[in-house]
């Protein structure tokens, strides 16, 4: 849902967890017998960029590997590999390196030096910008054939302090996502600053016990993004729930910009992708209560936001449930639902991610016909080229 997440993500109609951080094999690939030697360090290799790597890789066959390596350079947007494996368990991380909205996997990478990673310090932070040298490779598993980079070293780091950031408003931002392919991700970080914090969607019980990041959704006078997989401030792990950042705080984020397709809808939504809150200027105390509404009240002040925007205070409406939009398939997934909702006038207002109340997951969809009680923030959600005034929030019991 985007003024989302994927991730953002947002992402269609349900809010993603952070992506499995997977596993890595050891430091050689189990299935791969023709490992070639890594080539000593030094400068001569030749010199590619991402999409180039990945056309020559799906030129070849199944399985094939290079005989020589490469210098690819690109922004790291995921470490694959946990942090708390290296050194004890791997020498060695795997990766997603992206560049000009291509990206590759990059598997059982040494680190600087072609030396084993000893420490997890060592982990280059995301967004920083990487070289790096690696044999081409048409990976296979179950039939599907992927290009990756393998059994190389990080030639050279630019940590993201060092990477330039360029100063966008929501609006510039939302324009810069549309300009890309659907799924494309920038190189560059843009820094989103003054935006304020309409809601939270990672739990708080889920922080860092789960996730050591959060997805949130914030607003500036031009609009609403979604932030998914966000780290908190100097781009480091959340380490407790109180850091969380409450509603109505004015804060500044930092990231690349994502076009998330929902592989489900395929509806592309803009986002800001493993980011980082690079300061918080004003804390917020949580959102305000704007008190009991009917629908056609609701659908004024939705009236009066500007598109893609959410209200900061909360507001209690009910209505009936006209139809559901969440299959039961998909409320049993997320703990959440999605229906339409009336009052006598056949005035309209959609109750978006609609869960229990206190964020308790929903295990069926309300009954068509029943009357509801919803509390939450409205929105101004754009679809093309329609506007949906949107409830977002918790049955009220």
């Amino acid at each position: 849902m985007v003024a989302t997440v994927g991730f953002f993500a947002c992402n269609g109609k349900n809010t993603p967890t952070p992506p499995d951080p997977g596993t890595n094999p050891g430091t050689t690939q189990p299935d791969d017998t023709t490992t070639k030697p890594i080539d000593p360090t030094g400068d001569e290799f030749e010199v590619i960029t991402i999409a180039q790597a990945i056309e020559m890789i799906n030129a070849e066959a199944a399985a094939w590997q290079s005989d020589k390596m490469y210098q690819i350079e690109g922004t790291l947007t995921q470490v694959i590999t946990k942090a708390a494996d290296v050194p004890e368990k791997y020498q060695n991380i795997n990766f997603v390196l992206a560049d000009n909205g291509s990206e590759i996997k990059c598997y059982y990478t040494n680190y600087l030096g072609n030396a084993a990673f000893t420490s997890a310090d060592q982990i280059p932070t995301v967004n920083s910008r990487l070289v790096v040298v690696g044999y081409l490779k048409n990976y296979v598993k179950d039939d599907k054939s992927t290009p990756e980079i393998i059994n190389g070293y990080i030639k050279e780091i630019k940590e993201v302090a060092q990477v330039e950031v360029k100063d966008v408003t929501i609006a510039e931002a939302i324009e810069i996502v549309n300009g890309l392919e659907a799924g494309g991700q920038t190189t560059d970080l843009y820094r989103l600053k003054g935006v304020t914090v309409t809601s939270v969607t990672t739990k708080a019980a889920d922080v860092p016990g789960k996730y050591t990041n959060i997805n949130m959704y914030v607003k500036d006078e031009t609009g609403t993004i979604s932030c998914f997989y966000t780290k908190y401030l100097e781009n480091k792990a959340f380490t407790s729930a109180d850091q969380i950042p409450a509603v109505g705080t004015v804060l500044t984020v930092v990231g690349p910009l994502k076009s998330y397709v929902n592989k489900n809808t395929q509806e592309v939504t803009p986002e800001v992708l493993n980011g980082y809150i690079e300061e918080i200027i004003k804390a917020g105390e949580g959102p305000t209560d704007g008190g009991v509404k009917t629908i056609a009240e609701a659908l004024a002040i939705i009236d009066g936001l500007s598109e893609g925007g959410e209200t900061t205070e909360v507001y209690t409406v009910t209505g009936e449930v006209e139809s559901v939009i969440t299959t039961a398939e998909n409320i049993t997934k997320y703990g959440n639902v999605d229906f339409w909702m009336k009052d006598a006038d056949g005035n309209k207002l959609e109750g978006f991610r609609i869960t229990e109340p206190n964020g308790g997951k929903v295990t069926a969809a309300p009954e068509v016909g029943s009357t509801v009680t919803v509390k939450g923030t409205l929105m101004k959600y754009k679809k093309g080229d329609e506007i949906i005034p949107e409830i977002k929030g918790e049955f009220v019991k």
